[in-house]
């Protein structure tokens, strides 16, 4: 696929492998929303939700040079490892189209806080943290230059089945587009998000205790507490650490796309 190059700077996260939070994390159950009835298409507006696009970048070049069986075994090997990283973080996968791979975390609409859709937020950063690790370390994606590239998105979407007879549960909206985007327009082996997704991680890594920030960016961060737009958050970088002390490392940059630049957050 075409490559393209991420504006900016941006460093590379040292992968995370925390256990799963024991607290869970409000999740809306696709089955309400799968209709019974073929003939009718119910779909519903999901209020809060986390869409992720994963794909490997050179990947007709990688099957030009395996052939279409080979590489169709290791991509289909490699996305069962995702499901399994994707369960019990509460992701849900939804489908993959060749080397694409496409999952959300629905949050639930009665929630009174940011609490429960900070976790969804913190829950598929570690996913594609994880994903990312596992096409890293594989030797023939690795020795191919293969390289996982990842966009995630916060916001409403619609979710239900398509009118179509053939076509399964799937989400539509601006959400979708722009998580599709980011992951489209980012460099090979990072994670690009946007502003809204950054300020939940962000505030919720600073409620947690978890962040290690200079006194700019500390500053930063108390003034999008107290109200201000996300993407006033600070351009500096900004750490994470989890329970096992492992940092990851975002920092705020353009990406630029075929007719515009946006906004977005590198890791």
């Amino acid at each position: 696929m075409d490559l393209h190059k991420t504006l900016g700077s941006y460093n590379l996260a040292l992968d995370a492998h925390r256990r799963p939070t024991s607290a869970p994390c409000s999740q809306i159950s696709t089955k309400p929303l799968v209709k019974q009835n073929k003939s009718v298409s119910a779909k519903h507006t999901v209020k809060a939700a986390v869409v992720i696009f994963c794909d490997l970048s050179k990947f007709q070049q990688f099957t030009a040079q395996y052939g279409d069986i080979t590489c169709s075994s290791i991509v289909e090997s490699l996305f069962t490892q995702f499901d399994g990283i994707a369960s019990p973080l509460q992701l849900t996968p939804l489908k993959t189209n060749g080397d694409q791979y496409i999952a959300v975390s629905f949050c639930a609409d009665d929630t009174s806080s940011t609490t429960s859709l900070s976790r969804c937020v913190r829950n598929t950063i570690e996913f594609a943290l994880k994903a990312r690790n596992l096409v890293s370390s594989n030797p023939v994606l690795f020795s191919s230059s293969c390289q996982l590239r990842v966009g995630i998105a916060t916001g409403s979407v619609v979710a239900g089945d398509s009118n179509r007879s053939f076509a399964g549960f799937d989400i539509w909206g601006s959400t979708v587009n722009q998580a599709a985007m980011l992951e489209q327009f980012t460099a090979p082996n990072t994670i690009a998000v946007c502003a809204k997704t950054y300020g939940l991680f962000s505030k919720h890594a600073f409620h947690s205790g978890v962040t290690e920030t200079d006194n700019r960016t500390n500053a930063a961060l108390h003034n999008s507490l107290a109200g201000q737009r996300d993407d006033k958050l600070p351009t500096c970088e900004t750490y994470f650490k989890d329970t096992y002390s492992q940092s990851v490392l975002f920092y705020r940059t353009q990406l630029q796309t075929k007719s515009t630049s946006s906004i977005a957050y590198i890791c």
